[in-house]
Order: structure tokens, then C-alpha cells, then sequence
């Protein structure tokens, strides 16, 4: 496990690096002129060449791409064309919020999700079951936006009982991880209910029940875990998918993450804003599924790591 772990760790710069490259070449390949872009249709050639030399784009392009890799490596992501303050504090402010966000949506995701799940296994073709998969469908037919508006009308608007928008008091974040957790709690109660009929049919779960085991020991205690496996894969792409495409969810209720953060550089062209968002998401990402990786010898102890 410790070498497989060392491993993983050591490959991890590599994806990082393959990540810092495709940003920069993305950057550097857009069907127009970026500094172009930046200072404005209206601008004048002396100022464009200024936010040109800003960027250093007025360089060679191998020159221009050692020199973003070496600061990226230090950890400099740049300063912001506008604020022209560094992009690293201000980024890692917003993220803090989306990891928030994400974190306690997975969270609840998973509670509800795994619970709904067995018990619809345990209880298969009931009306519990049938009630389970229902919900799940409308659920994952549902748009985050159009679900975020629903909530904001009913509990916010008519209801009056939690406010809109904002990040200020914990009653704010109700309803964006609502709006975050639903859908993917459709998602994992189905691999769930799915994962957990599948061990349920194994000989080990008869041979347990055989014995004179109850039904809630044989579930709790011989099928949830290995049950889990699949699951968890789900797991790290909900909170992936949470950390990097919340931005719907964040401009509804105008909740201050990376996500919105991200947007907005780029409607204001705020090029090293994005690539440093980009690119922390990203790790972020690679960080998630080493750590899904690592979890399944825990919820099962049949597998075994290798180089």
C-alpha cells in the first residue's frame, strides 16, 4: 500500500505538469489576438502592445512557456490583469468556499444516498423500492439551475424560511448543497441499490443467512462494504465533478467560489485567472481520485496494490 501510495504521489507532478502544458497551449492557440482580447476592441496599438508586454506575449513561445512552467513551480499563478494583485490568495479564498460547498453536498450525498440505496436493495420490488427509484429518476432529470430557482421560489420567496443568496450565515449554504447534493444523491442511491442486489446473490450472503444471521447483520456487516466499491468510484466523480462544474450553482446564489470566480474572468478576459483556477481545479481532481484509489483495499481487503 505505502509503495503504491509513493507511486501515485510521484506521478502526481507529472499530471500537473501535463495540466500547466494544456492550459498554456490552449492560452496560446485561440483564433485571435489574446492581448487583443484583454485590452479591447477600442484600443489603441500602443495599448496593446503594453498589456502584450504585460502578459509576456511578446515573447517567443518556448521562451513564454519556461517561463510560466518555472513560475508555476514556485507557486506564482500570476497577478490579475485588472486587480494587478497576485491570483494565488484570491483564488484560494474562493476555492476554500467551493470545497466547502462541495464537501458538505458529498457529504449529504453519501448519507442519503447509501441509506436510500440499501434499503431499496433490502427491500427489493416493495413500495419502498419502487418509491426509491421514482424519486431518483425525477431527480436526476432535473437541471441544477432549474432545481436552484425551484428551491429559491418555494423556501426563499414563499416559504420565507432561508435566505437566497449569500455566503454570510451557515443558513446560506442550505440551499445551494441542496441543490448540489440532490441529484447526486439519485446517483449514488442508484449504484448503491444496484452494487448492494449484486452482493446480496453472492453464496457467501446465503451461507450467512444460513446460519440464522437477521437480515441486518447480514447487510450491515457482510454485504455494505464490499457493496461500496463501485459506489466510491461514484463517490470521488460527484465531488470532482462538485469541485469543478459548481459554477451553475454558485451564480444562482451568487455564492463567492471558483467556480463563478472562473466565469467571470473569463467574460472580463482576465486570462490568468482562469489558467490558475484551471489549474488548481485540475490537481485538485487528481488529488480526489488518488485518494478513491487508496479507499478500496479499505473496503475490501482482497485487493492488493502493485506498482
Amino acid at each position: 500500500m505505502a509503495t503504491y501510495v509513493l507511486h501515485r504521489l510521484l506521478i502526481l507532478p507529472v499530471v500537473v505538469f501535463g495540466v500547466v502544458t494544456v492550459v498554456f497551449v490552449v492560452m496560446r492557440v485561440l483564433p485571435a489576438d489574446v492581448a487583443r482580447l484583454v485590452a479591447g476592441i477600442d484600443a489603441s496599438e500602443e495599448q496593446v502592445e503594453s498589456v502584450r508586454e504585460k502578459l509576456n506575449l511578446d515573447s517567443p513561445l518556448p521562451q513564454q512557456y519556461v517561463s510560466y512552467v518555472a513560475e508555476v513551480s514556485t507557486g506564482d499563478l500570476g497577478k490579475s490583469i485588472y486587480s494587478n494583485r497576485p491570483v494565488a490568495p484570491d483564488l484560494m479564498g474562493k476555492f476554500r468556499n467551493t470545497v466547502l460547498l462541495a464537501l458538505v453536498s458529498v457529504g449529504c450525498s453519501v448519507l442519503f444516498g447509501i441509506t436510500l440505496g440499501t434499503v431499496a436493495a433490502a427491500k427489493f420490488h416493495s413500495i419502498w423500492d419502487n418509491a426509491t427509484s421514482v424519486i431518483a429518476a425525477g431527480s436526476l432529470a432535473m437541471p441544477r439551475f432549474w432545481l436552484g430557482l425551484v428551491l429559491i421560489f418555494v423556501f426563499a420567496e414563499k416559504l420565507r424560511l432561508l435566505p437566497a443568496l449569500g455566503n454570510t450565515d451557515p443558513k446560506h449554504m442550505i440551499l445551494p448543497v441542496a441543490t448540489m447534493a440532490i441529484p447526486s444523491t439519485a446517483v449514488i442511491a442508484r449504484m448503491m441499490r444496484a452494487t448492494m442486489l449484486d452482493v446480496l446473490h453472492e453464496d457467501y450472503i446465503r451461507t450467512a443467512t444460513a446460519k440464522g444471521l437477521s437480515g441486518r447483520i447480514v447487510i450491515f456487516r457482510h454485504a455494505l462494504k464490499p457493496s461500496m466499491l463501485p459506489v466510491i468510484t461514484i463517490i470521488g466523480l460527484q465531488l470532482g465533478f462538485m469541485l469543478g462544474g459548481s459554477v451553475v450553482v454558485e451564480t444562482v446564489f451568487s455564492y463567492p467560489g471558483i467556480g463563478s470566480t472562473i466565469v467571470r474572468a473569463i467574460q472580463t478576459r482576465d486570462f490568468p485567472v482562469v489558467q490558475a483556477g484551471v489549474i488548481l481545479v485540475a490537481t485538485t481532481f487528481a488529488l480526489i481520485n488518488l485518494a478513491v484509489d487508496v479507499s478500496y483495499a479499505w473496503f475490501d481487503p482482497r485487493i492488493r496494490y502493485s506498482n
